[in-house]
């Protein structure tokens, strides 16, 4: 399979589409393709490679620009969306909110027919589930503890990027345990403030246990389904596989 040749829908993500970009900052890019039809029904094929490499959006940015390619194909993208994955559900929410890119910067680029993207953000919501806080929460005390055995590198530049990921995570999984529904943390300005070290180590880490002591309440009380409605998300794949044209794509599984 030649990626090029695939239905895709990628978009900038992470910093430069949250505004709180160092100037060295990578430009981060997500998304997901549509495998070929021969490919779907080859039985030796039970996997599809995870797209990681630049070469295919050099044309989309400036030589000098550092890329960060995640594409995963639709299938892997089901299940992860249904299992509550930090990064899949921030491009869900990207989908449906389109906070966009920094000045200057591709916002999203799709060849998958516009139908079958409105089957997927007009049944978003099946996908915000308790699995979302469980995923959430075990990322986030994962790279809290990651951070505490090396609190003496605080100040290096890829330190202060994971502060800044921890609060904008925990801020989304608080609003979203709150309303039963997609959040993306609109607070670029501390993000910034903190991904550029103006922020100091004690008062991040106030900020997220604040945020982690109210998920924990939250949790207790929250309006959100305790897990995903599988058979639903199956219809919604079955659809968007016919809309994107490869029927198929409607006998695989996720």
């Amino acid at each position: 399979m030649k990626f090029e040749d695939t239905e895709s829908y990628v978009r900038v993500m992470g910093s430069r589409a949250y505004g709180c970009a160092a100037p060295d900052s990578d430009i981060d890019i997500r998304g997901f393709y549509v495998p070929t039809i021969s490919e779907m029904i080859d039985p030796l094929r039970s996997k599809f490679r995870t797209i990681r490499s630049s070469d295919y959006f050099k044309d989309l940015f400036l030589e000098t620009q550092k890329l960060d390619v995640c594409v995963h194909d639709v299938s892997s993208m089901f299940k992860l969306w249904t299992k509550g994955s930090p990064e899949a559900m921030e491009l869900l929410m990207e989908m449906l909110e389109g906070a966009g890119a920094e000045e200057g910067l591709m916002k999203e680029r799709h060849s998958v027919p516009e139908d079958a993207i409105e089957v997927i953000r007009t049944n978003a919501q099946l996908f915000v589930t308790m699995n979302v806080k469980s995923c959430y929460h075990g990322y986030i005390n994962a790279e809290l503890k990651r951070l505490k055995h090396g609190k003496e590198n605080y100040e290096k530049s890829k330190t202060l990027k994971v502060l800044s990921t921890i609060v904008r995570l925990s801020e989304n999984l608080r609003s979203m345990l709150k309303r039963g529904a997609f959040s993306v943390s609109g607070n670029g300005d501390i993000l910034s403030k903190i991904r550029n070290g103006e922020v100091s180590h004690d008062d991040t880490m106030s900020i997220i246990q604040d945020n982690m002591r109210e998920i924990s309440k939250l949790s207790a009380k929250s309006p959100l389904p305790k897990k995903p409605n599988e058979q639903a998300i199956r219809e919604v794949f079955y659809e968007f596989s016919l809309l994107a044209g490869i029927n198929d794509l409607a006998g695989s599984t996720f």
